[in-house]
């Protein structure tokens, strides 16, 4: 079933965008779906993401959204679609969202450009950019939360621990 064809979920998807006015990214789970969206400022496109075959963007000023299948995709097959969206000096990433691998979406291509593994270690952490860094607080793996904020090093190609002055836990 083609889900944009739908009108209930593009109805929820146009909404969406009017969300991203106000945050970097949105997930939508539909009928176990995970749909990441977000902004390519410098094409000038809205981006839906929801596999690994092809993708969804749609011009600023067009109407209609166009189905589009990735020249190249190193992203490795789940069972979901776990990569977080972000547009950094005016190019676009996609995250694993339990920190760890990072892909760069260009020319209708998916390319890894890190060095680093998926950690899994900090799911459902509070993401985002910075200083044109990308950076991750927080989340929860290998059974505990964690109180760490790392960034990711796009000169190194790692992730580093950034260290702050305060030991104390933040208030839930």
């Amino acid at each position: 079933m083609d889900y944009f064809n739908n009108k209930f979920y593009y109805s929820i998807l146009l909404f969406n965008f009017t969300l991203l006015a106000f945050s970097q990214e949105k997930t939508l789970y539909l009928q176990n779906i995970n749909i990441q969206t977000g902004i390519d400022i410098t094409n000038k496109n809205y981006l839906v993401f929801s596999g690994f075959e092809s993708f969804y963007k749609k011009s600023f000023q067009s109407k209609e959204w166009e189905k589009v299948a990735y020249k190249y995709n190193s992203l490795p097959l789940s069972k979901n679609f776990p990569y977080e969206y972000f547009h950094v000096k005016g190019k676009n990433y996609l995250v694993y969202k339990g920190c760890g691998s990072v892909y760069e979406f260009r020319n209708d291509s998916i390319v890894r450009i890190d060095n680093s593994f998926e950690q899994k270690n900090q799911f459902d952490a509070a993401s985002f950019v910075y200083n044109d860094e990308i950076y991750f607080f927080g989340g929860y793996g290998l059974f505990t939360f964690k109180n760490i904020l790392t960034k990711f090093d796009f000169k190194t190609k790692e992730w580093e621990l950034v260290k702050y002055s305060n030991n104390e836990l933040p208030q839930p």
